[in-house]
């Protein structure tokens, strides 16, 4: 008989007797007490009824929950037809703190031998708090104890609908709405409307999501998995701080001055600790991800995503990503996923990871192309990306992690045409015509103690640079052995590979020649004095024809030009000769002369523009400092930057800074250079010129200048806005022990005379005073070790 049948028989015959008991009910009034209690006691007990069958429900489910381990809490309980219903229950897994569930309602269908046939849940909110493992932990823990009852019950039929669920621990949550669960004998059901993620600084959404499990001799296998619609917002800079926080909570090494103490010393030369440890990491990770997958999937499970979004976030930057297609496949040795964009192109650029089952190298590759940057799905803009629909990629490449995690090896050959770009770091403005390439093979070990590059190539139009080389690191040094070149290319092809946009002053410039370079560079930081840095260069260009605005003649005469006043402000003055603080040559001091090619170009006229022994000085310098403390930059390159460029730090201003050095070298003789240098730099806060200049600090003219007082005025022109004057006006004395060293060097390079040299070394520099006081000191000996620096380009500390 089945129990809808017993429930509608007891329901009837209980009625039945209420109704009779209620007619005799009448008739007791005039019946003695006896009699009275006697037939009171059916119509008691059937009332009660009801309630005891509540409480004997409520027992049953208590008593065996309690055998499974669990605490239940029922707020009702109801009698259906065929069913029993339980409201408002609380769940509570003893051994599993981190779990609390809440259940709206649980229908309960009976079997005939009065046992459990199916359990249907109607509504419910579960929750968890801890960390994956530490709930893992739990949940095996109790198994373990339950495994006699999960046995006895395992032919019950389940089904779980409108779950709202939420995992959080560390600032990572994992919510899902609408979940529903059915189960039966052969297989599982798990859908969702809508799971969300949040983790240090992404989100990711999946809507319709749908996973079937089946039941093998092992347990549960997955046999496939769907997502009508997903999408990730990815912030790479919380990301890494996120990554920088923890690991930082993990290791102790720290970094300072370029050497690395501890047990990450080696790693910290070319990838950040973070970097590569969570690189190293995600190699368990993979092995783990694949055992998992091995043995929780069947041959050819799969997974898709017909749509998925990914937007990744950098700097106030946002770059999109798809609609694409998210597929991964389960093949007999190994788990590949795949990522191909939904736009219809012959060759779409597809990303696949290929993970293997076993032990063997983790592959990223990267293949296809040429497809437009829109049909990526970036939008206008994404990361100062233009003209999307125009610009074309192809490319193809692959990385590869090691079996045991050490290397990482990377080849690759891709080209990018058309490209529209603004970066801040490149140029002022939007650059248009990008023509990219790129082909290189190399490896990285992730302990960060080597790099390799094979001999690769960067192409960019026609101009083409090939070069390689190996960087290793050890606990106390870094050693570099490296080369580049730039074959030979006629000067009007290289100057017509540059994007448009990137050198605006050169428009219509005309270049005849050829230009090619070698270079080669060999350093280890134990052995700097031996450093090999080595160039060879051959530049035969020559500019044929500029435009007016550049054209070096324009300087003979006054023109007007822009500055920033002592407030910061722009503002416009006028220069050249014939204006008024326009000073010639023949009228400056031949000191001032002298106190800028010891302070700033010691070679300048030998040089043509560049110095190449300046520039092996500074990066042996920057380089033994572990710090950028020196540069190269000679007068003539400071006169181009002052004469046509604008303050912002890009490669567009020090590439145009390069070319237009080569222009005033070719057009002006090197007195007329010095002429408009100490004409146009500025020497105060809102002064320039040597006018000006020497008004302002000495109350005299430029021709008057003193040994020490030109001195001054040069030594402060890496930093003109700062003072080196004390309250009685007097140079400090510090500074004034540097100018004495410099004095030094002047009398070393014959630019100063043994005679000029006893009167500047009893000068007192005297802010406002145009005639230095003459002051004895007890030590004019030469105070420095000759030695110590370069007596051409001298690198001294000054100090207040």
């Amino acid at each position: 008989m089945r129990w809808e049948h017993v429930s509608e028989s007891l329901h009837a015959q209980l009625s039945e007797l209420r109704g009779r008991l209620a007619a005799v009910y009448g008739r007791l009034a005039a019946s003695s007490t006896k009699t009275k209690l006697l037939l009171l006691l059916p119509l008691l007990f059937l009332v009660a009824v009801p309630f005891v069958f509540d409480a004997w429900v409520v027992a049953q489910a208590e008593s065996r929950a309690k055998r499974a381990g669990v605490e239940l809490s029922i707020d009702d309980v109801g009698v259906g037809w065929g069913r029993v219903e339980l409201s408002g229950v609380t769940v509570r897994i003893l051994d599993v703190p981190s779990l609390r569930a809440e259940l709206h309602r649980i229908e309960i269908e009976p079997s005939v031998t009065l046992g459990v046939k199916t359990v249907t849940v109607r509504g419910a909110r579960v929750s968890i708090a801890g960390s994956p493992s530490d709930v893992r932990a739990q949940l095996r823990r109790w198994r373990g104890r339950s495994s006699g009852t999960s046995a006895r019950a395992s032919g019950m039929a389940y089904s779980v609908n409108g779950v709202d669920f939420a995992w959080r621990h560390a600032g990572q949550e994992l919510r899902a709405w609408g979940a529903r669960y059915e189960r039966d004998a052969g297989a599982e059901q798990i859908r969702a409307d809508l799971l969300r993620l949040w983790s240090r600084g992404a989100r990711a959404d999946l809507r319709g999501l749908r996973v079937r499990l089946v039941r093998t001799p092992g347990g549960r296998a997955l046999e496939g998995a769907g997502i009508e619609q997903a999408s990730a917002d990815i912030d790479l800079d919380a990301l890494m701080k996120a990554f920088s926080s923890a690991d930082a909570d993990r290791q102790p090494p720290t970094v300072t001055a370029g050497h690395a103490t501890g047990s990450g010393a080696q790693r910290a030369a070319f990838l950040p600790v973070r970097a590569a440890s969570e690189v190293r990491k995600f190699r368990s990770v993979f092995t783990s991800f694949a055992r998992d997958i091995e043995r929780a999937t069947l041959l050819d499970t799969r997974i898709d995503a017909p749509s998925l979004r990914l937007k990744l976030r950098r700097g106030g930057e946002t770059l999109n990503i798809g609609p694409a297609v998210l597929r991964a496949a389960r093949g007999a040795d190994h788990v590949r996923v795949s990522l191909i964009p939904t736009s219809q192109v012959d060759r779409p650029l597809t990303l696949a990871l290929l993970v293997p089952l076993a032990q063997g190298e983790v592959k990223l590759e990267l293949e296809g192309g040429p497809v437009s940057l829109a049909s990526l799905g970036i939008q206008e803009g994404d990361f100062g990306l233009h003209q999307v629909q125009r610009a074309e990629l192809h490319g193809k490449g692959a990385l590869a992690l090691s079996a045991d995690g050490q290397m990482l090896r990377f080849a690759g050959d891709g080209r990018v045409r058309q490209l529209s770009l603004q970066h801040r770091a490149l140029a002022a403005q939007a650059l248009s015509g990008i023509e990219l390439g790129v082909r290189g093979k190399g490896e990285l070990a992730l302990d960060g103690s080597r790099i390799r590059l094979e001999p690769s190539e960067l192409q960019f139009g026609e101009l083409r640079i090939t070069g390689g080389g190996e960087l290793e690191r050890g606990e106390n040094h870094t050693r570099a052995v490296l080369q580049a070149d730039v074959p030979l290319i006629a000067c009007q092809d290289l100057l017509e590979s540059i994007p448009h946009g990137f050198a605006p002053m050169l428009a219509g410039m005309r270049v005849s020649g050829t230009f090619t370079f070698d270079g080669q560079v060999d350093v280890d930081t134990r052995q700097l004095d031996a450093m090999q840095l080595d160039w060879q260069i051959a530049n035969d260009c020559r500019i044929t024809a500029a435009s007016e605005e550049i054209a070096p003649a324009r300087f003979s005469e006054p023109w007007e030009r822009e500055v920033m006043a002592g407030d910061g402000r722009l503002m416009r003055i006028d220069s050249g000769p014939g204006t008024p603080n326009w000073v010639p040559y023949r009228g400056i001091s031949p000191h001032m002369e002298t106190a800028v090619l010891i302070s700033e170009d010691g070679r300048f006229f030998r040089h043509s523009g560049f110095d190449p022994e300046a520039i092996r000085n500074s990066i042996r310098e920057n380089i033994r400092s572990k710090r950028f403390v020196r540069g190269a930059s000679t007068i003539s390159m400071q006169l181009a930057k002052n004469l046509y460029l604008r303050r912002e730090k890009t490669l567009a201003r020090k590439f145009q800074e390069a070319i237009l050095t080569q222009l005033l070298e070719q057009e002006l003789s090197k007195e007329q250079m010095m002429e408009l240098y100490l004409n146009v730099i500025e020497f105060a806060p809102g002064i320039y010129g040597v006018g000006p200049a020497a008004q302002y600090y000495f109350n005299t003219s430029p021709a008057q200048l003193s040994l020490g007082q030109a001195l001054y005025m040069a030594s402060i022109l890496p930093n003109p806005r700062q003072r080196h004057f004390g309250a009685d006006g007097q140079v400090t004395p510090g500074w004034m022990g540097y100018l004495r060293k410099l004095m030094y060097i002047g009398f070393k390079i014959k630019r100063v005379t043994e005679e000029e040299l006893a009167d500047g070394l009893l000068e007192q520099v005297t802010f406002g005073v145009p005639y230095s006081p003459r002051v004895v000191h007890e030590d004019t000996s030469m105070p420095v070790d000759e030695a110590q620096f370069d007596p051409v380009t001298p690198q001294l500390t000054p100090a207040d």
